[in-house]
């Protein structure tokens, strides 16, 4: 994600943000948010519950576009198990729903 974001910044001229604290871990940068005055970017489904509860808030960023990309990541040795394969064919019929109902930067809400 990190990635990502810094690449934005840099093509829209942005690259310096000030303060930036990075840390490996959601429970460690939820508390940090929770306690202090920073704000973090993260996908909705890290937050969905906080949100939820009323912990946090969540404000979807549509511009610039942010794109990611999705690999399966497995071991070359073993097959994907028959499970594994219906999930993944059930993901991608999802995935080409929501893009072709919603189109690629969808504002779906989070909640």
């Amino acid at each position: 994600m990190r990635q990502v974001i810094e690449a934005s910044a840099v093509r829209l001229g942005t690259a310096e943000s000030g303060r930036i604290v990075e840390i490996d871990g959601m429970l460690g940068t939820l508390e940090l948010v929770r306690n202090s005055d920073w704000a973090t970017i993260v996908a909705s489904i890290a937050v969905r519950d906080e949100v939820k509860q009323g912990r946090l808030i969540a404000e979807p960023i549509y511009g610039p576009e942010l794109w990611l990309d999705f690999y399966l990541i497995r071991t070359k040795d073993l097959p994907l198990s028959r499970a594994c394969r219906d999930f993944l064919h059930y993901l991608k019929e999802t995935l080409a729903r929501v893009v072709e109902t919603r189109g690629p930067t969808s504002q779906a809400s989070i909640v």
